[in-house]
């Protein structure tokens, strides 16, 4: 079974990335993130937000698909790493080494 690496983003801002996460299945992943966010996390809050302020829920998309969860951990913590350069990504609470290649 293949892995899905997704980002989310605002629509208002749909070029800067906020979460980058992996699933096996990114549709039910997303409707778990929407449906029952979690207040304990960054990108929960941010969620929670855009829903009950402002009516709207983040965009879901898939930017890569891996053979296997390990190839695809590797790559979201590459995207994060980058993304986090740029300034986005900062919903995720991993911090990356610049090592990571």
């Amino acid at each position: 079974m293949s892995t899905s690496l997704y980002v989310l983003v605002d629509s208002h801002e749909p070029s800067r990335v906020r979460y980058v996460g992996i699933s096996i299945a990114p549709l039910s992943r997303m409707k778990m993130h929407c449906e029952a966010p979690s207040i304990s996390t960054l990108v929960g809050e941010w969620i929670l937000g855009l829903k009950w302020r402002e009516r709207r829920l983040p965009e879901m998309r898939v930017v890569g698909e891996f053979a296997n969860r390990e190839e695809a951990k590797a790559a979201e913590r590459r995207l994060i790493a980058s993304l986090q350069e740029q300034g986005q990504a900062d919903l995720n609470m991993l911090l990356v080494s610049k090592e990571v290649g």
